[in-house]
């Protein structure tokens, strides 16, 4: 009949008309993710911090949870993290250091660490020159504590030989 078929065909506009809000949704939803996304990996490249970086990525993986780009860049940033803690705690050592020896150690922890670091390498030629400096004032006062011994032995030497020689004359002289 024609009201079944006008029926009919007002349940197929209604379910066309849903289908259509529901698509749009969706895609309204997809964009929305999207732009989540981007924003997400847009706040990753500007942050300042590796810490900042890491949780505009995690926000971005939470959005994207099987984007492989944003698990690297969480690995690098995490790594990146970790060698800058280590590299904070050897030159910390370096810097609380007793002596030159230990500050050395730390100070090529850091260059194993990052090899172009440039305050850990001008530290280390420092801390190397005060090093060279202590041997040598350290041999230089042994090399004269040695001959100031030296010196005082030949003295107590000669001093206990002209004694002896003394003591010999006047038993020579008490003979005669």
């Amino acid at each position: 009949s024609h009201a079944e078929a006008v029926a009919l065909g007002g349940r197929i506009e209604a379910a066309a008309r849903a289908a259509a809000e529901q698509r749009e949704r969706e895609a309204q939803l997809k964009r929305e993710r999207d732009q989540a996304f981007a924003d997400a990996m847009e706040r990753a490249q500007k942050a300042a911090t590796h810490d900042e970086a890491i949780a505009a990525l995690l926000d971005d993986l939470a959005v994207a949870p099987g984007d492989q780009t944003a698990r690297r860049l969480v690995s690098e940033h995490e790594a990146a993290l970790d060698r800058e803690g280590r590299v904070a705690e050897a030159l910390a050592r370096a810097a609380n250091a007793a002596s030159a020896e230990s500050a050395i150690v730390a100070l090529r922890q850091v260059l194993q660490i990052v090899p172009e670091h440039p305050d850990a390498r001008r530290l280390l030629e420092e801390r190397e020159a005060e090093l060279a400096r202590q041997q040598a004032e350290a041999r230089q006062r042994r090399e004269r504590e040695e001959a100031e011994a030296r010196q005082k032995r030949e003295r107590e030497e000669a001093e206990a030989r002209q004694k002896r020689e003394r003591e010999e004359a006047e038993a020579q002289a008490k003979r005669e």
